[in-house]
């Protein structure tokens, strides 16, 4: 019940600042429904940054804490272990930390994680929750820039799987205008 009211009152904070932001920012959400029914979460944006620095952002410790959260661990590696929590009084491992395990990787071409859903989520979905993953591509387009396409699968069907599928998109989107912002911010800087 708690998840659903964070839920609501997300999609009421977060669902409207968005909408009116579309077309304001370089955050463009493309998500959609696959041909088999199957809900996607699809992100991207483009950074004035060239490929190395984009792929660093991702799979490092620090290039993650310059602009996902406060606290990062990451064993790079496939079947390593991706744990982030926001909170920077927290350690990691206590409530908020989000677990993934990197499933795959092409060295600065794509990294897919697949996320452990944490307790706070019911039980049910969490015991359903045999393959949700984030598949981010990077696609460098010359001129100092990359683009990066996130795109999340796996969610199942339902009311329950729906609340969580639109939290998640709220969230990725929030996120990868953090990620936006910290080079739109630089290149202002470099301007003045």
């Amino acid at each position: 019940m708690i998840f659903f009211r964070i839920y609501f009152l997300s999609l009421l904070l977060f669902g409207g600042i968005f909408s009116n932001l579309k077309g304001h920012c370089q955050v463009v959400d493309q998500s959609f429904t696959a041909q088999t029914g199957e809900p996607l979460i699809q992100i991207s944006t483009i950074i004035t940054a060239d490929l190395e620095t984009a792929w660093q952002l991702f799979s490092t410790q620090s290039g993650i804490e310059s602009w996902m959260v406060s606290q990062a661990t990451i064993d790079f590696k496939r079947g390593g272990n991706l744990w982030t929590n926001a909170n920077p009084d927290a350690k990691m491992g206590d409530e908020g930390t989000v677990k993934s395990i990197i499933v795959s990787y092409l060295p600065y071409e794509m990294i897919c994680f697949e996320t452990i859903l944490p307790e706070s989520i019911p039980k049910r979905l969490r015991k359903q929750n045999d393959r949700l993953q984030e598949i981010i591509r990077f696609r460098y387009l010359g001129n100092e820039r990359t683009e990066i396409i996130s795109t999340s699968i796996g969610y199942g069907n339902g009311k329950e799987w729906q609340a969580l599928y639109d939290a998640f998109r709220i969230g990725n989107l929030q996120t990868y205008q953090k990620l936006y912002d910290l080079f739109e911010k630089k290149e202002v800087e470099e301007v003045e």
